[in-house]
């Protein structure tokens, strides 16, 4: 059942505001961690993150919009990233609730709306390792860290893409704190039972190896998903055994993405995140996209990933690498391991150490 309505206000250690796949994904280890510890904390799920953040996983630590009497419907289909939530609904989220810290992933206006007018410790999560600058969703990542007072990175990479790209602020404070969800990965990818995965997508173990291709929504994916397909189908001609793994977003997935990565030797997309996330796990990502759409990346960059533009070099390049290992993105990016902790660390910081970091 969904929490029952309340017009009382929530009084709590820490808030968090999610709204989008990755940002929600990425912080549900730090919210697991609160729970089995029985600390004090409230997430408001809009988006994505609603259908992700199922009323059972954290109870009455649970809330929705309607929690705050406000009935717009933030949803994960019609809904705009850039879509603005009315000030006054804006402020019964901030009126109700009192929290020493707010939490909020980067990927909606509503969140930064959120958090200009929080009264308490105010901190962004980015989740994403970069970001392509051309792009809306970078866009909404750089205005609504900018209202944050301490904004987490996965990496040293991201905390230059941001301060490049914007006058530093000296009354914020990068913090490079990892990314919960790859070490959630990492034990779960050793857990999979992959028989039974490989059984349920009638894969056969003694056959080529596995491929996903990793979905995405958004501009560029009404030409994207027909080249995907085209591509899946190729590589199953020759040889290969492929998934189409989508954005939860877009369509139900048969497995979920960590069931899909433990079977899987190459992990292939546009401009999702999942495929350097997975490069970081010890699989080995593509980028690939026709010549007619544009994508930027700093594994691309960096050699540490190659991108490809047709079927033929997408077959080419996953032949080549066939016996070579993938590449160590903990090592060369000097990634930090144990985020959770980490996280959970700089969350739980006293009030007069928040103030003499800010």
């Amino acid at each position: 059942m969904e929490n029952a309505v309340s017009t009382k206000p929530y009084v709590t250690d820490h808030f968090f505001v999610f709204y989008d796949a990755g940002e929600t994904n990425a912080l549900i280890p730090v919210l697991k961690k609160f729970d089995t510890e029985g600390m004090n904390f409230k997430v408001l799920v809009m988006g994505t993150a609603e259908t992700i953040v199922k009323p059972e996983m954290f109870l009455e630590q649970r809330l929705v919009l309607r929690d705050f009497n406000i009935i717009t419907i933030v949803d994960h289909t019609n809904w705009q990233r850039e879509q603005k939530l009315d000030l006054q609904d804006v402020l019964k989220i901030c009126n109700q609730i009192t929290a020493r810290t707010i939490t909020i992933g980067t990927a909606s206006r509503v969140q930064r709306q959120v958090l200009k007018h929080f009264n308490g410790i105010r901190i962004a999560f980015c989740d994403n390792f970069d970001y392509d600058v051309s792009n809306e969703s970078y866009r909404t990542v750089k205005k609504t860290q900018e209202k944050a007072q301490i904004v987490l990175c996965p990496s040293e990479n991201l905390v230059r893409l941001l301060t490049e790209s914007s006058v530093f602020d000296k009354t914020r404070k990068y913090k490079i704190a990892g990314k919960p969800s790859l070490d959630q990965w990492a034990k779960e990818l050793e857990n999979v039972n992959k028989s039974a995965i490989l059984e349920k997508l009638k894969f056969d173990s003694t056959q080529g190896p596995v491929v996903t291709f990793v979905g995405g929504y958004g501009q560029g994916y009404e030409i994207i998903n027909p080249f995907f397909n085209e591509a899946a189908a190729f590589l199953r001609e020759n040889g290969y055994q492929v998934l189409i793994q989508p954005h939860p977003k877009v369509a139900p997935q048969a497995v979920k993405t960590t069931e899909a990565l433990a079977i899987s030797e190459y992990v292939i997309g546009f401009n999702s995140s999942v495929v350097y996330d997975a490069a970081v796990v010890g699989k080995k990502g593509i980028y690939f996209y026709p010549e007619s759409l544009t994508f930027d990346h700093f594994a691309i960059r960096e050699g540490y990933l190659p991108k490809v533009h047709s079927n033929i070099q997408l077959f080419e390049v996953i032949k080549a690498s066939r016996t070579q290992s993938a590449i160590d993105l903990y090592e060369a990016e000097k990634i930090p391991h144990n985020s959770t902790e980490r996280i959970a660390k700089i969350l739980n910081k006293k009030p007069e150490e928040y103030i003499e970091n800010i």
